[in-house]
């Protein structure tokens, strides 16, 4: 195979003329073996289950399985009553059965994600994982009176009919080792994702960006988002793009963005010189250009002024439309991208969007699901939602070979699918549109980081009912520490930046450019670290937890190690944390914020720790330079 992968193929033949082939894959230096199933009958048959693979683990000392909750667990906004659990990390004792359910999605109500580890949580474990966009089941239990364990992902909602010699391919299982805690099975994931799966990016990846969503909604109008870019650029932002609402038929009304799906030309009443102009306009102070997408749904409305066909909706079996009936002002139908028509109409438009206003960086979002099962549609019936999955990937897949440079971000917070699947196209994931208050985005990569790089996690700082972000009544340390929560991955900026007070702006710029010069140079190659465990949040009201949070980024040599600490509400002042991968014999040089440097040798460090302060709702930022390296 090309690169570094090596392929084992494992050949049964069932007496009745059944073939299944087993594939196992592995990349050079990666502790994960990629290992799916190809299925080629005799005779026509259904595949009603299958699992990609499915571990039976005898002789070790496996007593914990620990998962992580899904984008929209429990609304994701804010549930009721409970624990918050968008992207909560969960720990069961396998004395009774695990069984997780995706949900309505991929990753809706549940991360496809396990590992299992002993009851001391440093001496290592395994982990399996399920990479497919669709609907799934996850089954962990005790077996053999308790002396083995058994743990499997199967695919749920499909069933397909394969023909006599036909092949069908299973979604792929990924099974890894890892040595230590937990934190060295994120090391584990994240080298073999970025090795194996994402798509390469330029070095200043990930790029800081503006939207325009949470600040202007669909009430777009090109001066004054060239004036807001004007502000975006003078805080160090890298690419500005516009968010739902640029298209012909939406009207200038706040998030009105299901208006006009499907007339994907733009909207000269918000841009009256054109987009080319205004992406133009965008490239003149500096900052890529780039552009929200929803292929997948369309307003009904626009099926005589759009491009696309009607034949080409999703529809049950009986006939009928697969309609969405969320927001209520808009009726809107799913297309099915099951059919090579569609795959071939989305490619066409999209890649001409991209061609001619110099796109960059491209926003796919998906706010609804539903499964085509039409009898006169090119898919089967029984894998109907796997081909509209497939499909998606395939258009992703032709613009990034059409448009090497173009970023493609998923959109997860509208989609709810942040699956492995989807990452071969997109190195990029918002994570939740429930992005605020800043305890709460935080809360969102601490568990995301466990399966996904940091580079990959995107959030924003936005208008928020629960931080003021226009400089009033706000200390410049909490301001300080409300734009570094969204530093342990891809930040970007989606607020009225003309309504920011100077000192705000001020602030920001120099926060960006910390980030560039500190932390994004080792943040995409090196490791992250879970310096103190995710905290628990109550719902409803979300208040600020009274614990610190601290992570750590450490560069691939050991070099360089980035700590942000978060103190919270914490009551006792002070905390001390332990920096992962200092080394005994080196000497550093550590500097806190704005103060004075000083140098500690590593094994003053491991004796005793780092001590983190600052004051309330406030953060400290610490960087730790190994002399020699200087």
């Amino acid at each position: 195979m090309e690169g570094s992968a090596v392929r084992l193929e494992i050949m049964l033949q069932h007496a009745d003329g059944l073939t299944i082939t087993l594939q196992l894959e592995c990349h050079e230096g990666q502790a994960i073996i990629r290992q799916w199933l190809e299925v080629t009958p005799a005779a026509t048959v259904t595949v009603d289950r299958v699992e990609p693979a499915r571990l039976s683990v005898v002789g070790q000392d496996l007593t914990v399985a620990h998962t992580v909750s899904g984008v929209q667990r429990q609304g994701g906004w804010r549930p009721d009553n409970g624990a918050y659990r968008s992207f909560r990390v969960e720990h069961q004792s396998l004395e009774s059965p695990v069984r997780r359910e995706s949900g309505l999605r991929s990753t809706w109500d549940e991360m496809p994600w396990l590992t299992l580890i002993g009851d001391d949580a440093s001496t290592g474990g395994l982990l399996l994982a399920l990479e497919y966009g669709g609907r799934w089941v996850l089954d962990a239990s005790r077996g053999d009176a308790g002396e083995s364990v058994v743990a499997g992902f199967a695919p749920a909602g499909i069933a397909p009919e394969v023909e006599a010699g036909e092949t069908w391919t299973s979604p792929s299982a990924w099974i890894g080792v890892f040595p230590g805690d937990l934190d060295s099975a994120a090391a584990v994931m994240h080298q073999y994702l970025r090795e194996a799966v994402l798509p390469k990016t330029d070095d200043q990846f990930p790029w800081v960006q503006y939207n325009t969503w949470f600040s202007w909604y669909c009430e777009l109008d090109a001066e004054n988002l060239l004036a807001e870019a004007d502000l975006a650029a003078g805080l160090g932002a890298e690419v500005f793009y516009v968010d739902a609402g640029w298209w012909v038929g939406n009207p200038v009304r706040r998030d009105r963005f299901s208006s006009g799906l499907g007339n994907w030309v733009e909207n000269r009443d918000k841009f009256p010189g054109g987009l080319k102009a205004f992406a133009d306009g965008i490239r003149s102070k500096g900052m890529h250009f780039g552009l929200w997408v929803e292929p997948e749904r369309v307003d009904l409305r626009t099926v005589t002024t759009g491009t696309w066909r009607a034949e080409w909706i999703a529809r049950e079996s009986e006939g009928r439309y697969i309609r969405c009936d969320w927001p209520s002002d808009t009726e809107t139908a799913w297309l099915c991208f099951g059919r090579p028509e569609t795959q071939e109409w989305a490619t066409e438009w999209i890649g001409a969007l991209v061609e001619d206003l110099g796109i960059r960086w491209l926003k796919w979002d998906s706010n609804y699901w539903g499964v085509c099962t039409s009898p006169d549609h090119e898919h089967g019936v029984g894998d109907a939602e796997a081909a509209q999955l497939a499909g998606v990937q395939v258009v992703m897949a032709r613009l990034r070979e059409r448009f090497p440079d173009l970023v493609i971000e998923n959109c997860a917070g509208g989609a709810t699918r942040m699956d492995f699947a989807l990452a071969r196209q997109t190195p990029v994931a918002w994570l939740n549109d429930a992005s605020e208050p800043s305890h709460r985005s935080r809360f969102h990569n601490a568990g995301a980081s466990y399966l996904f790089p940091p580079e990959m996690l995107n959030a924003w700082i936005t208008e928020s009912e629960h931080e003021n972000v226009n400089g009033q009544d706000q200390t410049d340390e909490v301001w300080r520490s409300v734009i570094r929560s969204r530093m342990i991955g891809a930040i970007g900026f989606s607020c009225k930046l003309a309504t920011w007070s100077d000192r705000t702006r001020e602030i920001a710029r120099e926060e960006v450019e910390r980030y560039k010069s500190e932390l994004r140079p080792i943040l995409k190659s090196g490791s992250f670290h879970h310096l103190r465990p995710q905290p628990e949040i109550p719902s409803a009201r979300l208040p600020t937890p009274d614990v610190w949070e601290a992570y750590q980024v450490a560069a691939a040599d050991g070099s360089r190690h980035v700590i942000l600490g978060f103190r919270n509400l914490y009551p006792g002042g002070a905390s001390t944390v332990h920096p992962a991968l200092i080394e005994a014999g080196a000497t550093y040089e550590v500097t806190a914020d704005e103060g004075p440097p000083a140098r500690r040798s590593g094994t003053d460090f491991l004796a005793k720790g780092l001590a983190l302060d600052c004051p309330l709702l406030a953060s400290t930022w610490v960087t730790i330079q190994r002399v020699n390296d200087q």
